[in-house]
């Protein structure tokens, strides 16, 4: 098997085996967990300014997730900036085509 379905399985398999160990037997649904659900109930009192870069072909981080978590924080009026790169997976910076310079202008405009 090549090195990246080894890594994947191996992914796939920590990921069932924490909802196992953190969430069997207690009745508490995976949805309590989530970040959007957190900051719309007002849990995160205090919201540092977020950057958020995703393919819209992810197949770690759902993509309705990071539609969510972006929702969730206008909802509450924090600053949120998304870019969203069509047709790409999570591991999109892994090719030296695709540029982070919207995130290293994000990074600058706050220092």
């Amino acid at each position: 098997m090549p090195e990246t379905q080894n890594q994947e399985s191996l992914l796939n398999w920590t990921r069932a085996l924490l909802k196992k160990l953190l969430l069997e037997g207690t009745n508490v649904e995976p949805i309590a967990y989530s970040i959007s659900q957190n900051v719309r109930v007002g849990k995160a009192l205090v919201l540092p300014p977020t950057y958020i870069i995703t393919g819209n072909k992810d197949t770690r981080v759902p993509h309705k997730q990071s539609l969510d978590v972006v929702a969730a924080y206008k909802s509450v009026g924090s600053s949120i900036e998304y870019h969203e790169l069509d047709g790409l997976d999570h591991r999109f910076d892994d090719n030296d085509q695709e540029g982070m310079e919207s995130m290293y202008q994000f990074i600058k405009n706050l220092l």
